[in-house]
């Protein structure tokens, strides 16, 4: 659980799975488990639940040190890797978490970490007895990269986000503005997003539209885009559902969480294929090139998308599926 401790302006990405998928196993799983985390989570002392946080420390050699320690000390019967990592000596049956392979196809992107995400692949492609991934598109790349592990993969699909779930998408008027959500990591593809709103915004009908970005740290901003180093779940949730649409334009995604955030909030979702993983395209418009999404755009600053069907996301969409399915590998 390491990415439950990232800072505020960080809590996008493995951060949002994370409190995702242990809300999940509170809410629906039979089994107990132990969340370890290098910060001080807070729980209701109260409240009788199947978790348990644990804090472990030094950070620095956590995964490579500190954990494998605590494994030996404490030995645990399954061990979840989240964020793909996995720890070394435990006889735990080990289920690796992969989030693509972005790195390997755009290498010159992750000079800093190229080597230990490889690392980390390469460790958990042999050690691993299950290798859990959200979509049948990055099934397909971890395959091409290591035919052995085909048996070990399972695809398990993110569900909505739980505080969205129960609720309906809010009837409010759809106002002149497109949305991003994310981080400014190259992948991302930022800098082309800043390029196509402004030449959507060129045209006269369309310069009064704004483009908010959430969660990056950019300088020199178009005219016309607001940026929000971090935003609360409520804001969010206000923003998805009164934007006239939400951009998508990664090089890159293995699920990317804002595009099913923002669907399940009534906010149409535009982007290119990279960007939206195979089990999410149906529910979304895709455009082959720039002129096309800059169309895209036009029709949605004339709110003439319809909502999606809520029910079918939410049918596709599931945590309670997913926990289910995650505890069948528990018992294979």
């Amino acid at each position: 659980g390491g990415a439950l401790c990232a800072p505020p302006n960080a809590q996008y990405g493995t951060y949002r799975f994370s409190t995702e998928l242990v809300e999940a196993l509170r809410k629906y799983s039979s089994y107990n488990f132990t969340i370890y985390t290098f910060c001080t989570i807070p729980v209701d002392p109260e409240e009788k639940t199947n978790l348990t946080f644990k804090k472990l420390v030094p950070a620095t050699g956590w995964m490579d040190l500190r954990i494998p320690l605590e494994e030996k000390l404490h030995p645990s019967d399954i061990f979840l890797g989240l964020n793909q990592a996995l720890p070394r000596f435990s006889k735990a049956k080990l289920t690796a978490f992969s989030h693509g392979l972005s790195f390997l196809k755009f290498p010159q992107l992750y000079k800093k970490d190229f080597s230990r995400l490889k690392k980390q692949l390469d460790d958990f492609i042999k050690r691993a007895d299950h290798i859990v991934v959200s979509s049948r598109a990055v099934k397909k790349e971890l395959i091409e990269y290591a035919e052995d592990a085909k048996d070990k993969i399972v695809i398990i699909p993110f569900g909505l986000p739980q505080q969205y779930e129960n609720t309906s998408v809010l009837k409010v008027q759809k106002e002149p503005f497109f949305l991003y959500v994310g981080s400014d990591q190259p992948i991302k593809n930022i800098t082309h997003l800043l390029e196509v709103f402004t030449e959507f915004r060129k045209e006269k009908e369309y310069e009064d539209f704004t483009l908010k970005i959430v969660g990056t740290n950019l300088t020199d901003l178009p005219k016309g885009v607001i940026q929000y180093r971090h935003a609360s779940l409520e804001k969010l949730q206000q923003w998805y559902s009164s934007a006239s649409a939400y951009l998508a334009v990664s090089l890159y995604e293995s699920f990317n969480y804002p595009v099913i955030e923002a669907l399940s909030l009534g906010c149409p979702v535009l982007g290119y294929k990279s960007a939206i993983i195979p089990e999410q395209r149906t529910f979304t418009h895709i455009a082959d090139d720039t002129q096309e999404l800059i169309d895209f755009m036009k029709h949605a600053a004339g709110s003439a998308f319809p909502f999606v069907d809520r029910k079918l996301l939410l049918q596709r969409f599931s945590w309670q599926n997913y926990v289910k399915s995650l505890e069948k590998l528990f018992q294979r």
